[in-house]
């Protein structure tokens, strides 16, 4: 038995949708990854449809709408609330490879609202987009609606929108703002426009708000406002502006906000900072802003200009603040240091401030086993002993280079210790140190060393020294016996002139010994 027409029509829609799906099996697949900017889901119809008993929109998509949810959202109650949600579109039918078409059929017979109708797509990472269409669903509840009002979104990303930032408008003098309108098919126009102000830097009001007149016209599309900063009585700053529309039924659209900035002169920036530094010390520079007015934002652009003329801007760590710099110049001269300010009417101003880089003299300190040793002093060490006569201690406030001159005879350049092998052994130097800077600045210091020998060398030299004197004394001695010998006392004979006798004279002499004769006497 054959189905009905009707029951025959069911079955061919679900052969022809199973061949479509079966068609582009690769379809879902290019977008399992995440949403980008060229992604969307297209209404078929425009914003303000109305329709009654059932919702039901069409469209298309660059995306297969797996994971799309869907919500009707109220405009007419004071806070906008949901009234129908659904985790899944109606059907999804694929198109071609990068299109894909959607319907979405609800009942809404017991439903009469102003409506935002919202298709919500999450992709795999877990970011939401929302597309968006106002809809008038049954008679009751409809009112005129501006596009930018909550909770219309500004772009389909479903992210926190500040919107002061996202409706802040630069006004200098006179300007023309357009807004979107739609209206219900009861409406014919609008015919007031009103709004409320006041100066809210950070975008609470710092007082009272008061009303303001704003001119407009409107259009097919909606109403163009006359913004007057003269006219509005308006300061420099910024400027929360309260703004809705009320039709010829005397229907009112909700409440949108814009954020003005009024800024006519451009900042001023003054540098303080220290005219005179050392070289590789640090130094603060700051720079004071103001725009005129609070909340006020500048950007700062910093330049560094060295005394050849050469440009560069600020390295990593020299920036602790936007107006806030620390600076370590390692080399001296005259700089300058440069500062482009800009606010966010995109009026620009500039300032400079030079200053001058000193280079210290290193000092030159000469130490020995950790006792620094101060210019001019006289040094005992021991042969026996492992010391080093060390330059450690000199210092800049940069790298130094050694020199060692000791006795003026002979030098070691670039060692920052002298050590007891370098010496010819025990005796007395005088020792120089000299250190250099890299801007050739020097410093030294000069010291007497009196290297002393081992106990056993003093030994052998005394005992050495002993053994030469006994040596010596002992010539000596000689030398002077020698010299204190006695030389013979007997007298030469001598003859008579008449030759020599022949015989003794008996007579005794007068001049014999009385001694001896007294001895012979006593026979």
């Amino acid at each position: 038995m054959l189905p009905s027409n009707g029951g025959f029509r069911r079955v061919l829609l679900l052969l022809v949708s199973i061949v479509l799906v079966w068609s582009f099996p690769s379809a879902s697949a290019q977008h399992d990854g995440s949403l980008d900017d060229v992604d969307h889901v297209l209404f078929n119809d425009s914003h303000g449809v109305q329709m009654s008993d059932t919702l039901e929109l069409n469209g298309t998509s660059s995306v297969p709408l797996r994971n799309a949810s869907w919500s009707v959202v109220n405009l007419s109650a004071p806070t906008p609330t949901t009234l129908l949600s659904g985790p899944y579109l109606t059907s999804v039918q694929p198109v071609s490879d990068t299109e894909f078409h959607w319907e979405l059929q609800v009942d809404a017979s017991d439903v009469d609202c102003t409506c935002l109708v919202q298709i919500v797509v999450e992709d795999s990472n877990g970011l939401q987009r929302v597309w968006q269409l106002l809809v008038y669903l049954g008679t009751e509840g409809h009112r005129p609606v501006m596009l930018n009002e909550p909770p219309f979104q500004p772009s389909p990303t479903l992210e926190v929108v500040d919107d002061t930032e996202s409706h802040r408008f630069m006004l200098t003098s006179s300007s023309f703002v357009h807004q979107d309108v739609v209206l219900p098919a009861s409406s014919s126009a609008i015919i007031r426009v009103s709004a409320t102000l006041c100066e809210a830097p950070n975008g609470v009001c710092l007082e009272e708000q008061r009303e303001a007149q704003i001119p407009f016209s409107t259009t097919p599309l909606g109403v163009n406002l006359t913004l007057d900063a003269g006219a509005l009585g308006l300061d420099q700053g910024i400027w929360k502006l309260h703004i809705e529309a009320t039709d010829d039924l005397l229907r009112s659209t909700g409440q949108i906000t814009m954020t003005l900035l009024h800024d006519t002169h451009p900042p001023t920036v003054e540098l303080t900072l220290d005219s005179v530094v050392n070289e590789s010390e640090t130094f603060h520079v700051h720079a004071v802003v103001d725009d005129g007015y609070i909340g006020s934002q500048v950007n700062l652009t910093w330049t560094i200009v060295d005394e050849n003329g050469i440009r560069r801007g600020l390295l990593d760590g020299e920036q602790l603040a936007p107006d806030h710099l620390v600076l370590n110049m390692s080399g001296q001269g005259t700089y300058s240091v440069e500062v482009s300010a800009r606010d966010l009417a995109g009026q620009s101003t500039e300032n400079n401030s030079s200053f001058t880089v000193l280079n210290l003299r290193p000092t030159a300190k000469i130490s020995v086993d950790g006792l620094v040793v101060a210019d001019g002093s006289v040094l005992s060490l021991s042969q026996e002993e492992d010391w080093a006569i060390d330059a450690s201690d000199s210092h800049d406030n940069e790298a130094v280079e050694f020199l060692w001159v000791v006795n003026d005879d002979r030098s070691w350049r670039g060692s920052s210790v002298l050590s007891k092998a370098q010496f010819d052994g025990p005796g007395v130097y005088t020792v120089e140190l000299i250190v250099f800077d890299d801007d050739g600045s020097t410093h030294s210091s000069v010291i007497e060393i009196q290297i002393e020998a081992s106990e056993e060398s003093v030994v052998g030299s005394v005992s050495a020294g002993y053994l030469v004197l006994v040596l010596v004394i002992l010539l000596g001695g000689a030398l002077m016996v020698r010299l204190r010998k006695t030389p013979s006392m007997a007298l030469p004979k001598w003859n008579d002139s008449a030759g020599p006798s022949r015989h003794r004279d008996s007579t005794p002499d007068v001049h014999s010994d009385a001694t001896i004769e007294e001895d012979e006497a006593r026979g």
